[in-house]
This record gives structure tokens, sequence and C-alpha cells, in this order.
């Protein structure tokens, strides 16, 4: 009987020991808890969502960034300045619009109706002018005025008619002012020139890299003068 007590007694002790053992290895010199595993990290690779050469890495591996922070910037001065002439396009055609729906101002139908009086008048006397040759020429039988003379005096009448309409139909197209489809175009013309503004200023603002989330720098794969494009990553971040 004293064996197998001896036996189990044995098997308790070097239970214990191994127990004791355990719990020292598990625990750091000064006394806090080891634990041993892996640990898994969340990584985000980071690219520009537009083209263009880098100008400008501003963080570096290891660095802690936070949610925002601007990681890099790309060379945007020509996006920028076809904004502003996108801009000046702009101002132009909203003025010109503003003139179409105002009409003619009244010093403007005060040129043109002085114009179409002058037209009449310069007419009315071309055809006097005619007139007074073609009475010489029936009453000297073709001899006191010559046939060129008839000739550049009728064409000298018709010139001054027609010059006469063409100042009528331009009083009347300002009397009535713009039509209702060069006013619809110059709408939709600038509509199109301030979606094109848009578009640029989006274009800009893709220029700078922000940080999704706080995060620790893991790896810098670009450097200033490289040619970012949405398929290059930048950056690769560890997120915290």
């Amino acid at each position: 009987m004293k064996k197998p007590l001896i036996a189990f007694g044995l098997i308790v002790v070097l239970a214990l020991g191994a127990w004791a053992w355990m719990q020292q290895r598990d625990k750091g010199h000064d006394g806090t808890l080891v634990l041993y595993g892996n640990v898994d990290i969340r990584q985000v690779s980071l690219a520009f969502d537009g083209s263009g050469r880098v100008a400008d890495m501003k963080v570096d591996e290891g660095d802690a960034v936070k949610t925002g922070q601007v990681l890099a910037t790309l060379d945007t001065r020509t996006l920028a300045l076809q904004a502003e002439q996108a801009q000046a396009q702009i101002g132009v055609q909203q003025q010109n619009l503003l003139r179409l729906k105002n009409g003619a101002r009244p010093q403007e139908l005060a040129q043109a109706r002085s114009g179409y009086v002058a037209a009449q008048a310069d007419a009315e006397r071309a055809r006097k002018d005619l007139a007074r040759l073609q009475s010489i020429a029936a009453n000297t039988d073709n001899r006191g005025v010559s046939v060129q003379e008839l000739d550049r005096a009728r064409a000298a009448a018709q010139v001054a008619d027609a010059q006469a309409a063409q100042k009528r139909d331009a009083l009347r197209l300002t009397e009535i002012g713009p039509r209702k489809e060069d006013i619809a175009a110059a709408e939709a013309q600038l509509k199109a020139s301030e979606a094109q503004l848009a578009l640029l200023q989006h274009q800009v603002s893709q220029g700078r890299l922000v940080s999704p989330s706080n995060a620790v720098v893991r790896s810098r794969l670009l450097e200033p003068g490289d040619m970012a494009t949405p398929q290059r990553p930048v950056y690769a971040l560890a997120i915290t």
C-alpha cells in the first residue's frame, strides 16, 4: 500500500511544479503577464485619384498620421491655371447673357434709328441724281450725258437702296430684341462652362492625398518627382 501512495504523491508534486513553472514563464521580470500569438494588422494602400507628378511627400515610414491629414500632393499648377481661365470665360458669358435678357439700350435704339434715317437720305439723293441724269439724256438725245455716267448713277442708287434696307432690318431687330433661342443658347453655353470649371476644380482637389483614419505609415512607395496614377500606391498605412 505504501508504494502506490508514494507514486501518487510524486505525481502531485510534479504537477504542482509544472504549473508553477508555466505561471512563472508567462510573466515578465516585472510580474506582467506575457501572452504569445499572432496579431492581425489592418493595412490600407493609398493612391491618388488623379494622375500627375508628385510634388511633395509630407510623412515618412513610422510616422503616426491622423484622419484627414494631407500625406502627399501632386503638381496641379496647370489645372489651376485652366480653372482660372474657365472662371474668366464664365464672367464674359454671364455678361453676354445679361445683355441678351435686358435687350437693347435706349442709346442703341436711337443710334439704329439715326442710321436708318441717314441711309434713307442717301438713297433718296442717289435716286434724284439718277433721275436728273436721265432727264438730261432724254432732253439732249443721249448727247448731254454719257452712258458710263448713267451706269454709275444707276449703280449708286441701287447700292444706296440696299444699304437703306439693311439699316431698316437692323432697326427692326434692335426694336424686337434677341430671340428666345439666342438666350437659351447663351444659357446652355454658360452651363457648359460652369460644368467645365467644376471638373477642373475637382481635378485640382484630387491632387491632395489624405489619410482615411488614424494610422502609422508602414511604407513610403513614391518620392517627389515620380509619376503617380490611381494604380500606383503612394503609402501603405497600418490602421490603428
